[in-house]
């Protein structure tokens, strides 16, 4: 994969509340030290050369999977790269039932890498 320059980087970090007692709560913020797996982002830009990559952890070796069909466990990190700068919106999914845990509005610039962490809405 090659960056295009002209184009930006979206990167996400998605947390796992559901380890709290009475499901997904993160008032207290205490969720954040949690990363989930098995969540699938899209984003709402249609354009045949972003490319969607999620991080994982393979034999200690950590890196950016083309191929990997969700975030990893306790990884849950993740990116769409050569994104035409612009406005986008990134949604996020568990990928095991399709259940939306949220959607995030955000702004890709070119050259640069744009990121959020994504909390359950």
């Amino acid at each position: 994969m090659t960056f295009d320059r002209s184009r930006g980087i979206i990167g996400f970090q998605i947390h796992d509340c559901s380890q709290f007692p009475g499901g997904i709560s993160c008032r207290d913020k205490a969720c954040r030290t949690y990363l989930a797996g098995g969540v699938v982002y899209s984003i709402d830009v249609q354009d045949p050369a972003i490319v969607l990559g999620y991080v994982t952890n393979v034999d200690g070796k950590v890196g950016l999977s083309t191929r990997a069909t969700s975030t990893s466990a306790l990884i849950g990190l993740g990116g769409f790269v050569n994104v035409p700068p612009g406005p986008v919106t990134i949604t996020a999914k568990v990928a095991a039932t399709g259940q939306t845990i949220g959607s995030y509005k955000m702004f890709a610039r070119a050259g640069a890498l744009s990121a959020t962490v994504a909390l359950p809405q």
